[in-house]
């Protein structure tokens, strides 16, 4: 009988970032199937001993490999440590893969066959949400609003890609030097993806292979967006469009800052939410911050 993965050539490194997460990553990355030749990586940015406990117990039953990255070091960082070590294992591709995500063997296998065929192409499946709708198949970044955001059926006019379920060549990620660990959390995906398409290059979702994503599961917001999602959302915006865009496009950002905080307050909740100083104040003290360091890199243009 012929084997699902009899079509995966390439060494796959699976690379998780788990933050007190175990419990995500025995539901999803568990049920998750992969060849015979992969290599999971976790790296662990957790601050607590039980959950460290628990996540080398399933490491150990399933042959993974854990890193402890010695604290919470960021998305960034914490995926480019993970991928540090693909390479050591000799990978030719890295599947970048959220704690609350799965992709089943058949997917998976679609994924790389059609990796293999696009060599200098990162790739994302169509994403569903738990009941099966949508989440990701595409997205754009609205220059006249400074917003990135989902938008369906994208496929090959994709700006950028979800790094919820992303493959991506090791070619490719050494040539763009890895994620940018200045966002520490939220839009380093965007920043990623983009930076290799405003390169000429292209970005792919494939319509024929599907992951799921239980949408929010590691933040467990149960009334709207997390204070960390508001707080980190209004902050790299900012320095997103610093790092990336015209400098009059980035100045248009910064006007546009208003609009972007009442999606904020929206996606939040506010006015249902018992926490509204604290949104109010995760959203001007994200914003004071993305306005911090978006000046870094306008000082280096200047130097120069």
């Amino acid at each position: 009988m012929t084997s699902p993965f009899d079509t995966v050539g390439d060494r796959y490194g699976i690379v998780v970032v788990n933050y007190n997460s175990s419990s995500l990553i025995a539901e999803n990355l568990v049920r998750s199937g992969f060849a015979p030749n992969s290599a999971v990586i976790v790296v662990d940015n957790s601050d607590d001993a039980a959950e460290k406990a628990r996540l080398i117990d399933l490491s150990s039953e399933h042959d993974w490999t854990v890193i402890d990255a010695g604290g919470n070091i960021g998305f960034g960082a914490g995926v480019n440590m993970g991928v540090a070590r693909a390479v050591s294992m000799e990978c030719d591709a890295v599947l970048l893969l959220n704690p609350d995500a799965m992709i089943d063997g058949e997917h998976f296998t679609r994924l790389a066959a059609t990796q293999a065929r696009f060599p200098r192409t990162m790739i994302s499946p169509v994403i569903d949400r738990d009941d099966g709708t949508v989440w990701f198949s595409g997205a754009v970044i609205d220059a006249s609003r400074g917003v990135a955001s989902h938008r369906l059926d994208r496929f090959e006019d994709s700006d950028w890609l979800s790094g919820a379920c992303l493959s991506v060549p090791l070619a490719v990620w050494r040539e763009l030097g890895g994620m940018d660990s200045d966002y520490f959390l939220y839009w380093e995906d965007v920043d990623f993806t983009s930076r290799w398409r405003l390169r000429g290059n292209d970005l792919l979702v494939a319509s024929d292979v599907r992951a799921t994503h239980s949408v929010g599961g590691t933040q467990a917001a149960s009334r709207g967006k997390s204070l960390i999602f508001i707080y980190y959302n209004c902050r790299n915006r900012l320095l997103f469009a610093s790092k990336n865009m015209p400098r009059k496009t980035t100045l248009l950002w910064g006007l546009t800052t208003p609009g972007y905080w009442l999606l904020m307050l929206r996606l939040a909740r506010v006015r249902r939410s018992p926490e509204k100083f604290e949104i109010i104040r995760a959203v001007v003290a994200g914003t004071a911050s993305g306005l911090r360091a978006s000046t870094r890199p306008f000082m280096s243009r200047k130097k120069r």
